[in-house]
């Protein structure tokens, strides 16, 4: 039987006021039901691939250098502010935890190099400052470099040698047919011109570098190990995967995938788009080192320069001022700023069984045919009733509740983020500063997805939280409506 065509939803509201803690537990039982029933459904931000200005690819970069555990990778968000012949670089982790021994190395391993190029005496060699960033690199960041690389050719579940066959058997014929001048992107042709040595840009031996690139993406387990390379290697390995990267996400290929009105989008099923718009968006995470260290050596360095002057510099080459390196951190016995352990008040079955009886199915399901669906073990495996959760304050939030209390004016009001700003962040920026948050504050778009429990900010005005969590109905609505869609056949 086929499932039904729609939900018809009726809401029920209480009347009564609830505490912060049932308050704080709804978001957390909405946004996990959110987070993995409703990953079928697309969003509006499924489509994009964003591109950010340089300030904030710059400042995403930097955060990005600090990842360091490849099984867990913490939130971490970045801001300049200066004055007075000095730069502060302002860091936070979710919860206002301090930096890990790994990450200060990281940190500290950035503003050695940032003192090399400084001492060169002349920031107008851009080139000279990628390499040195380059090389820096590939001594701490290639680890998470490489982990980034193997998800690309694993996108859906499929192995790459599958994936890599889908992409040559539908995605490339469809490009070629709507792109017959083949790729066009001067990164693409130059190469080929160095390969090939000729003296004009073929669309034929550029759309096969192209090609060739891609799969060397997708297909990257077949590289050489990483303990097996020499620092040589690594350093050379480092560069290529940034050129290569830059030239991917600037593609002719690029801006078919993401042309909402191009030939590609529109001959593809959903599922071979989803295919492919997720794959470029694998490759897109290494493509945001390369753009976010153009960014760094064009843009960020000149204005740091100008901002601290020739003393500034030479304080900061001294190591007696100049840049300074500021994290926010929780205060010891701060009990607003302490993430307290809840415990999940009821199980995952009960809860989405009683979302259930708030909106009928179009076809009037049977009662026990609701039990069924509220009993399957994705369902039952969203969290286990009494066992504690512990809600955390995610990196930028953090950083920008410290910066608006000490009325820290950041440098183009903006925030980098080693990941997009999740779902509830999102929303609650948005509401908080209405129509004005886009001014206030600048940063990556977001994924539009919930990511992991997630604190309601302490002194959050009551109406923002009444409105992100009217917001959050309507979304654990349509999860659950895409989840029974997914399972209707198999409970009946």
């Amino acid at each position: 039987m086929s499932s039904p065509k729609g939900l018809k939803r009726r809401r029920r509201f209480s009347a009564s006021q609830p505490s912060a803690d049932d308050s704080q537990l709804e978001v957390l039982e909405g946004l996990r039901i959110m987070e993995v029933l409703g990953t079928a459904r697309p969003t509006k931000f499924d489509g994009i691939i964003q591109f950010d200005s340089p300030w904030i690819d710059a400042l995403n970069w930097i955060s990005l250098l600090l990842e360091t555990d490849t099984s867990m990778v913490a939130d971490i968000a970045v801001a300049f502010s200066v004055g007075d012949g000095r730069t502060t670089i302002h860091l936070a982790k979710a919860n206002g935890q301090p930096p890990t021994n790994a990450e200060s190395g990281c940190l500290a391993a950035f503003l050695r190099t940032l003192r090399l190029s400084f001492k060169e005496n002349n920031l107008t060699l851009t080139e000279s400052i990628r390499r040195r960033m380059t090389d820096m690199m590939s001594e701490m960041t290639l680890p998470e470099i490489y982990r980034k690389l193997s998800r690309i050719g694993t996108v859906q579940g499929g192995t790459q040698d599958e994936n890599w066959d889908r992409f040559l058997r539908v995605i490339l014929p469809i490009f070629q047919e709507g792109h017959p001048r083949g790729e066009e992107s001067s990164g693409f042709c130059e190469l080929a011109e160095q390969i090939h040595g000729l003296a004009f840009h073929s669309g034929h031996y550029s759309s096969a570098v192209m090609v060739e690139t891609m799969k060397s993406f997708v297909l990257h387990d077949q590289c050489k190990p990483l303990d097996k390379l020499s620092v040589e290697e690594r350093r050379r390995f480092t560069a290529v995967v940034m050129r290569l990267s830059d030239f991917m996400i600037h593609s002719t290929f690029f801006d078919a995938v993401l042309d909402s009105d191009g030939h590609l989008r529109n001959q593809l099923d959903h599922e071979d788009f989803m295919f492919v718009i997720e794959m470029c968006r694998r490759v897109h995470d290494i493509g945001r080192y390369a753009l976010g260290l153009s960014s760094f050596a064009e843009v960020v360095m000149p204005y740091i320069a100008g901002k601290l002057g020739k003393e500034g510099i030479a304080q900061f080459l001294n190591e007696t001022g100049g840049i300074a390196v500021q994290w926010v951190l929780r205060p010891l016995r701060s009990p607003t700023q302490v993430p307290r352990a809840l415990y999940w008040p009821t199980s995952p079955s009960d809860k989405v069984r009683e979302v259930m009886n708030q909106i009928n199915f179009a076809l009037e399901l049977e009662p026990l045919h609701l039990d069924r669906m509220a009993l399957r073990d994705e369902v039952t495996a969203l969290w286990t009733e009494g066992s504690p959760v512990a809600p955390a304050l995610h990196s930028e939030l953090q950083l920008i509740r410290y910066l608006d209390s000490h009325n820290i004016s950041v440098v183009g009001n903006v925030i980098g983020m080693n990941r997009p700003p999740c779902w509830a962040c999102y929303s609650y920026l948005r509401i908080l500063y209405r129509g004005e948050w886009g001014q206030r504050w600048s940063m990556s778009y977001s994924t539009g997805r919930p990511r992991g429990p997630w604190m309601i900010p302490p002194g959050c005005p009551v109406e923002v939280v009444d409105t992100i969590l009217r917001s959050m109905q309507t979304r654990i609505y349509e999860a659950i409506e895409e989840y029974g869609h997914e399972c209707y056949g198999q409970v009946l």
